[in-house]
């Protein structure tokens, strides 16, 4: 949910974490707020999908399906705005319980005295600030506000913040942890160099270089860059083509003096489950070649343009790490998409889900 959950990854990424008080009260939901709309189950585990996470998931993602129409949420093909909007819901919901469910099994508690805690510190934080990088609310009021903008109550920002902290120590279980005083630590799983070879080499895994650039402003027309990259014989040349004749750019992602980096995708990753074009464009361009223009739209539109590099033992060797960080995100990101499969084949509506008015969901 790039999304909901992508603001509290960064906090995490930055918080350091400390005891604190209980200073500031959790919210408790309101009756409608704790109707339980559908479950999902995994080896024997239930999950609750409660009105409060419904709502907070619709009001994320009904402008990617409604166009920005609200009045087909009680047209008379509303069915099918509904049913659209349902599949993103409860695949969404289904992944945050499948993180969760994985972290359960190696033996990570998203309900532990230590999250708790975690939790408590960065409502501290999101209230006060740190006194560095991360500017608070001011109040505890002022919070909960801020929340609410975003169709959150206290409840789901809780369960959000719960996910993301299981999520940081699944990556931290593969990948291990930088500690100040005895440097890198390795995780419990013993990863070789082989299968992370064998990885790149597959077809779940793309070596990508892209560019994106504001909504609204022209580029040339895509037959100028497909004959222009005619020719280029080789990565760096090619993508110094696209840079120079993209107008507009707001970003691309690095080059080095050797060559292009690009970014290592697996088919898995959980960061991209959003962008379903993007991902799609880059495992079905051959490589040397260059994507149409693809156009994300999660509240604000964001034009992309792909090139697909190719892959070789040169840049294996020489990006090593960034392949062994692609190939545990893919790891990670194939466990979760097989609970999450076991948890959407296990959805049951409830007969609170027919009490919805999907025209009339709101924060108010």
């Amino acid at each position: 949910m790039k999304k909901l959950l992508l603001p509290i990854v960064i906090i995490l990424s930055l918080l350091i974490l400390v005891g604190c008080k209980d200073e500031y009260e959790p919210q408790k939901s309101t009756k409608e707020e704790s109707m339980v709309v559908a479950t999902v189950t995994v080896e024997g585990e239930r999950y609750d999908i409660k009105y409060e996470l419904y709502r907070a998931l619709f009001l994320t993602n009904k402008a990617a399906v409604d166009g920005g129409d609200e009045s087909v949420w009680s047209g008379e093909n509303k069915d099918e705005y509904i049913d659209r909007i349902n599949e993103i819901i409860f695949e969404r919901a289904s992944e945050i319980y499948a993180v969760i469910s994985l972290g359960r099994e190696l033996g990570i508690d998203a309900y532990s005295k230590e999250i708790d805690e975690q939790i408590r510190e960065l409502v501290r934080v999101g209230v006060e600030g740190n006194g560095a990088d991360i500017e608070g609310h001011g109040s505890y009021g002022k919070y909960l506000e801020s929340l609410k903008k975003q169709g959150l109550n206290y409840s789901v920002h809780d369960l959000l913040y719960r996910y993301s902290i299981v999520l940081t120590k699944i990556e931290e279980y593969y990948k291990g942890t930088e500690d100040k005083a005895l440097g890198r630590l390795p995780g419990d799983i013993e990863i070789k160099r082989e299968d992370v070879k064998a990885y790149y080499e597959s077809d779940d895994c793309a070596r990508i270089f892209h560019i994106y650039f504001e909504d609204g402003k022209s580029i040339y027309p895509m037959s100028t860059y497909k004959a222009g990259l005619e020719g280029k014989s080789d990565d760096l040349s090619a993508a110094l083509y696209i840079i120079q004749n993209a107008p507009h750019i707001v970003y691309t992602d690095l080059l080095l003096d050797e060559g292009v980096t690009g970014i290592m995708l697996g088919r898995y990753t959980l960061d991209l489950r959003a962008y379903s074009e993007y991902t799609a464009a880059a495992f079905s361009l051959a490589a040397g070649s260059v994507s149409d223009v693809i156009t994300v739209t999660d509240g604000t539109k964001v034009n992309y343009l792909i090139y697909k590099l190719d892959k070789d033992s040169e840049h294996f060797d020489r990006c090593f790490d960034s392949v062994l960080n692609s190939y545990i995100d893919n790891e990670i990101g194939k466990s979760v998409s097989t609970i999450k499969g076991t948890l959407l084949s296990s959805l049951t509506k409830k007969d609170a889900y027919g009490e919805i008015s999907h025209k009339d969901i709101s924060m108010d």
